[in-house]
């Protein structure tokens, strides 16, 4: 099946979902099948030279798979950093940001109820919190981005704050013109 015939099912289900007013969801099946789409469309996105255009279909229905993967389960922090992540590479930053911080939250929440997969949830909510700052910084929102400076790893701040202070220089700029 070609992509876009994949992509078309996808919102004929989102078409079907809607008349449906509220009383269907995705079986278990279909979001194992949304899953493995994505994944695979986020896979050949990886494997591209070029950063695609924020309106390019796949960017489109990969964000929307991972948002729809994330309202489904929604304790589980891979789908919101996996989102977060195809967002931050086309440059809608602040989306990315929010998407970071609740990956950080769940993280947070499965290391303190002890039941993570990894063991190190916590260090993967700082890495959470780093990417959130790094996108809130390239999103021109420096003083979120200091905010977050205190949750952040100590090796990973001076990259930040470079990041804080472009975006600090790029406002001056602007406020200039």
């Amino acid at each position: 099946m070609r992509k876009r015939d994949v992509i078309d099912h996808w919102r004929a289900v989102a078409e079907t979902l809607t008349a449906a007013h509220g009383t269907a969801r995705l079986s278990e099946r279909e979001l194992d099948e949304l899953f493995a789409v994505q994944s695979d469309i986020r896979s050949d996105l990886d494997r591209r030279d070029d950063v695609p255009r924020p309106d390019d279909p796949d960017i489109v229905f990969v964000v929307d798979a991972l948002a729809a993967l994330a309202f489904a389960y929604p304790a589980d922090p891979s789908h919101p950093w996996s989102r977060a992540g195809v967002l931050a590479r086309v440059a809608r930053h602040l989306e990315a940001a929010d998407d970071y911080l609740r990956a950080a939250a769940l993280f947070d929440d499965e290391f303190a109820a002890g039941h993570g997969l990894t063991g190190d949830e916590d260090d993967w909510a700082r890495g959470a919190r780093a990417h959130a700052a790094r996108c809130l910084a390239r999103g021109e929102q420096p003083l979120a981005a200091a905010s977050l400076l205190s949750a952040i790893a100590a090796a990973d701040r001076p990259e930040i704050e470079r990041e804080i202070q472009a975006s600090l220089e790029r406002l001056a700029r602007h406020a200039a013109a």
